[in-house]
């Protein structure tokens, strides 16, 4: 795990709110079909990104969980699957990486209400290894880091990418926004804001942010 940087929580909600167009373009993704006809080509996974989805899945499997949805893409020859899924009847985030070559996995849950999010994170972090079991010896900021790191590459392929792809992309934003501010999601997207910069401020991460970027996943 890489070295703090910065404030997780608040690089991941400045750069989801606010960040302009990096020019970054997936080199992979799945689901891979246009919803359009005429629409650009689906794009191919590698064999790197193949068996890293297949590991996260794997491990979605071991963890009993429900999956919903599944996107993976690929930044400088880097694969990382997202895994919109359930366990029982809660939300789950599952990603899976690579860092220095080694296998990485983290789930991510809501918050339980009046508790906090692991290091200040607005969720749960849990480490996992490639069996589904709790990874240990992994310290929590660097695991926190990680996860916030992946999230932000994911933004940046929304925030360039094309129509048809952003649809692709905006299933696992959404999910991951709805960990962190639950059902005001569905109140609009004003009323989202609201709560995603009150749950800031309950953790003293107060950042300057906008809604244009978060309206745009939310209603897109």
């Amino acid at each position: 795990m890489t070295a703090p940087r910065r404030s997780a929580a608040a690089a991941f909600l400045s750069v989801m709110i606010t960040l302009s167009a990096c020019g970054q373009t997936p080199t992979a993704v799945v689901p891979t079909p246009s919803p359009t006809a005429g629409a650009a080509p689906a794009l191919s996974l590698s064999p790197t990104a193949q068996a890293s989805e297949a590991r996260t899945l794997a491990v979605a499997a071991a963890r009993g969980l429900t999956v919903q949805g599944v996107v993976t893409v690929e930044d400088a020859g880097v694969p990382t699957t997202y895994v919109d899924a359930t366990a029982g009847r809660e939300a789950v985030t599952l990603i899976g990486s690579v860092e220095g070559s080694a296998p990485v996995y983290a789930e991510l849950r809501t918050v339980p209400e009046g508790q906090t999010g692991t290091r200040g994170s607005p969720f749960v972090i849990t480490p996992l290894t490639a069996q589904g079991t709790v990874a240990s010896g992994l310290a929590a900021q660097g695991v926190a880091d990680w996860v916030y790191d992946r999230l932000v590459s994911l933004i940046k392929k929304y925030k360039s990418a094309p129509g048809w792809l952003k649809a692709v992309l905006r299933g696992p934003l959404k999910a991951v926004i709805k960990l962190i501010i639950g059902e005001a999601i569905n109140r609009g997207c004003t009323y989202a804001y609201d709560t995603l910069v009150r749950k800031l401020r309950a953790d003293g991460r107060w950042v300057p942010l906008g809604k244009a970027l978060l309206c745009d996943i939310l209603l897109g």
